[in-house]
């Protein structure tokens, strides 16, 4: 993605959709209003720990739900891990 504008942002995180919402969907005074309230900051990243959450907690059948829907939007080898977290 070359551009940060909301546009572009929404057009690559939408694209997998079977009906793709746009920016331009939602009236101009909305998403201008939007605009003006995003405030930017800065944090420098001083220690950084990671989870592993792949409904290694839930069901049986609630992981394979999961996986279904992973598998439907694409994501397929988040599937595979979410399907190997229970055995």
């Amino acid at each position: 993605m070359d551009s940060l504008a909301p546009e572009s942002l929404t057009a690559h995180h939408e694209a997998g959709f079977d009906h793709p919402w746009a920016v331009s969907d939602a009236p101009h005074e909305f998403t201008t209003k939007l605009l003006e309230a995003l405030v930017g900051i800065e944090i420098t990243i001083t220690d950084l720990k990671g989870k592993w959450k792949v409904s290694q907690n839930r069901s049986v059948q609630d992981r394979s739900s999961v996986a279904k829907g992973l598998i439907n939007h694409g994501h397929h080898e988040m599937a595979a891990l979410v399907k190997l977290s229970g055995e």
